[in-house]
């Protein structure tokens, strides 16, 4: 085993040249173990990380406190991160481990608050991740294209959170009780089947469940005042949905192309429905709305040519 470890005259070095960012780019590629031991510095990350084509194990020392931009993306055997205790680590950067197709596991330690868009993403073989007790904002895009990725737990410290778009095999997924808005949480995750959705959340963005294929449920709670268009496009097992009071507009594409939703009913708190928000849908038999909605349905509820709906107006 090649270890690459830091000369004391190199550590001088990287401290005058860097200003407290360690850029390893001169040690050997060969190695298969780096340790990130640089006194005075807290920040770390490779120069050419698709270099290092031998790394396996990085170790990360008490004194870093970010994982910089990039750092170590493309390590293509990179399997084991370790943090030596007390772990002061306190963000994971934009990019920092995406494209690491030997990581399998990724247990993330509590010192940790941010993590950066994309951080993990394009990790293939990624199945499993421990999320921080302590972070409260996870950025778009984080964990894309993690395709073997099984199941994932959201912390209640979380209030933004980003998403796990194209995650194949993702099944489980526990959203933290102080998750506001969910934006592309989960689209095209065509493997998970149900959700529940915590009473914390306000807003289903945009494309939040587009293409969840499996989805045959959700549960929707009284919290929710805003559905964005194309939150729930394409999930083609949805059976059923109840729209809870609390929410005041359907925008324009939510449902679109359910096409195994049979039914649906509308909340006397809504009062606007965009454009197709069910077109597509094309086994809705029974639709409940208020008798005071104003609008032209099938401008909202068209099932494609021969197709009949039963309008119950309460």
């Amino acid at each position: 085993m090649t270890v690459t470890t830091i000369t004391e005259s190199a550590q001088n070095e990287i401290i005058k040249k860097s200003n407290c960012l360690a850029i390893f780019d001169s040690f050997d590629t060969t190695s298969t173990t780096l340790d990130c031991s640089v006194k005075g510095i807290d920040s770390v990350g490779l120069k050419s990380p698709y270099l290092h084509k031998n790394l396996t194990t990085l170790i990360v020392s008490s004194n870093v406190k970010n994982i910089q931009y990039g750092g170590f993306s493309g390590c293509p055997v990179l399997t084991d991160v370790q943090f030596v205790q007390p772990c002061n680590l306190e963000t994971i950067g934009e990019l920092a481990f995406s494209g690491c197709q030997g990581l399998k596991k990724f247990e993330m330690p509590d010192s940790v608050t941010l993590i950066g868009n994309n951080a993990f993403s394009n990790n293939h073989n990624l199945t499993e991740v421990t999320i921080s007790n302590n972070v409260t904002n996870i950025e778009r895009e984080t964990f894309w294209n993690c395709r073997a990725l099984r199941s994932i737990i959201i912390p209640d410290s979380v209030t933004n959170m980003g998403s796990f778009n194209n995650c194949y095999a993702l099944t489980q997924v526990k959203i933290g009780s102080n998750v506001a808005y969910l934006s592309e949480a989960f689209s095209y995750c065509s493997s998970l089947t149900s959700v529940i959705i915590p009473s914390s959340v306000k807003s289903i963005d945009g494309r939040s469940f587009l293409g969840c294929t499996s989805l045959t449920s959700v549960t929707i709670p009284n919290s929710v005042t805003l559905m964005e268009g194309g939150a729930f496009n394409s999930c083609t097992s949805l059976r059923s949905v109840i729209i809870p009071n609390s929410v005041t507009s359907i925008e324009g594409g939510t449902f679109y192309g359910c096409t195994s939703l049979t039914s649906v009913t509308i909340p006397n708190s809504v009062r606007s429905i965009g454009g197709n928000a069910f077109y597509g849908c094309t086994s809705l038999i029974s639709v409940t709305i208020p008798s005071d909605f104003s609008g032209t349905l099938t401008n909202y509820f068209y099932i494609g040519v021969g197709g009949s709906i039963q309008y119950t107006f309460t």
